[in-house]
Order: C-alpha cells, then structure tokens, then sequence
C-alpha cells in the first residue's frame, strides 16, 4: 500500500477523532473571564443582591476562585463571596443567559441582569432578560441543558 495515502487515511481519521470527540473543559473555561482574569468585568457579584444593582468591584478587593479574579466592592463583600462562592457566583459563569438559550458562552454587559429563584443571571442586552423573563422556567431549564452539552460546570 503507498505510504502517502495511509499517512493521509491516518491524519484524516485523527481529524475526525477529534472532531467528534467529547472537549475537556477546564474550570477557567467555565468562567467568564477576560485578557486580566478578571470574572464578569470586574462587577461585585455579592452587590446585584445587597443592593440590587450592578457595582464595579475594586482590585484591592480581590478573591481567586473556580481560577478567577473576582473583584468586590468592599471587603464585607469579599468575605461573603469568599464563604459561599456558589451562592453569589452568576449561573452560567457570568456568560450571558440569552447566549446560553443558543448553546454559546457570550459576553455580557454587567448592568443587564436579573435574580431567578436565588440565582444571578448575566445578559449582553436587555433584551437576553425580556426573552428570559416571558418564560423563565422554560429558558431556563433550555439554557441548563446547554450548559451541560458544553461540557462546564460550576
């Protein structure tokens, strides 16, 4: 047999191989982060609970968890992440809701966001949120699924 053509066979077999193959994500990937990693833009993900609204977070006030930099608006804030990162961390690693509903981690605006049943969800647009909130026990469980054939966990 020629030797070019099982190099070939073998190279094209190994592309689809991978192709098909399950991806191994690690817990960065599952964490919306940016070129610093730097969590959700540097917002406080405690404060869209104490104070409902959206706060930037100050570097001098910093936490590493699930390999990310959150940042807090104050050191009560860090201290309460620091002790339930789960409870305050937003669902879907901070990656926007709407882009989940697709099956894609998207980028968010940290000033578009909604609290469902305990749970901080992030948006790239107001209109992510409108399309959640018209049936959110339905998006949700969709962009649950999604999450899940991503491969990530939180």
């Amino acid at each position: 047999m020629n030797p070019t053509f099982l190099y070939g066979f073998r190279a094209t077999a190994l592309m689809v191989f991978l192709a098909l193959s399950p991806t191994v994500s690690t817990a960065q990937d599952a964490v919306n982060t940016d070129a610093d990693n730097v969590a959700i833009g540097g917002y406080d993900p405690v404060a869209y609970y104490t104070e409902s609204r959206a706060v930037p977070g100050d570097p001098a006030f910093r936490h590493e968890w699930h390999d990310a930099i959150w940042q807090f608006a104050s050191a009560g804030n860090r201290a309460l992440f620091a002790t339930e990162p789960e409870r305050y961390a937003p669902h879907y690693g901070g990656f926007c809701v709407g882009g989940m509903l697709l099956g894609s981690r998207e980028p968010i605006d940290p000033e578009q966001w909604v609290i469902i049943d305990g749970k901080l969800f992030l948006a790239g647009s107001r209109s992510d949120i409108e399309i959640v909130m018209e049936d959110p026990e339905a998006r949700i469980a969709a962009a649950d699924e999604n999450w899940q054939t991503l491969g990530l966990t939180e």
